[in-house]
């Protein structure tokens, strides 16, 4: 049993993994179930075993996605994402700038199907969406002793902003993705994130 089991999480694994390089090259309607099962080295009767069509796999896909991205800008090494001073507001756009290097295919994806009409990829990039405000909700309060409203805009204001600096960095050609141009990116996104976070939490009433 317990071999069958591993054997099963194995096929699984393999499934999704090829499923989030045929989603990232091409998109979720572009490729047909087979072009998932030849790289994976999945039989037809595997696949249906572990999912009722390639859409419930790329529902897999963007929930691996969303668990990777609140794990990689929110709970990385250094403190609190969204606050606590300019340095953890410059360590989360550091993070978020190498995610966007280390989990380009996650990031592909969730911005290519935002637009995918299915209600289960929907209901799933709503879900994912709720998830990560609310974490960022969470993280703010640990620092700013403000009214939850505040704290609902800036986390508005955060989630807003990153997809935004998502979209922006895979529209520019590889060749300007250069060093250089990725620290002066991270110095830009800091300060304007600061200055927003810092005018919604705590302007005047």
């Amino acid at each position: 049993m317990a071999a069958r089991q591993a054997r099963s999480i194995e096929t699984r694994r393999r499934i999704i993994d090829a499923a989030r390089i045929a989603f990232a090259a091409k998109g979720h309607e572009a490729n047909r179930t087979l072009d998932i099962l030849e790289p994976a080295g999945v039989s037809v009767g595997s696949f249906y075993h572990q999912f009722a069509d390639k859409t419930e796999v790329l529902v897999a896909v963007l929930e691996e996605g969303a668990r990777w991205r609140r794990e990689h800008i929110l709970d990385g090494e250094g403190g609190s994402a969204a606050g606590g001073g300019p340095s953890a507001v410059r360590r989360s756009m550091e993070r978020l700038y190498a995610g966007f290097y280390t989990g380009e295919a996650l990031w592909r994806i969730q911005l290519r199907e935002r637009s995918n009409p299915d209600p289960r990829v929907q209901e799933s990039i709503r879900e994912s969406r709720r998830r990560f405000h609310e974490a960022i909700v969470q993280r703010i309060g640990t620092f700013a002793d403000v009214g939850h409203d505040r704290l609902e805009a800036a986390a508005s204001l955060y989630f807003s902003f990153t997809v935004g600096l998502a979209a922006t960095y895979y529209d520019r050609p590889a060749e300007q993705r250069t060093p250089e141009a990725i620290a002066a990116a991270i110095d830009h996104a800091t300060a304007f994130l600061e200055a927003g976070l810092a005018a919604v939490l705590f302007r005047s009433a």
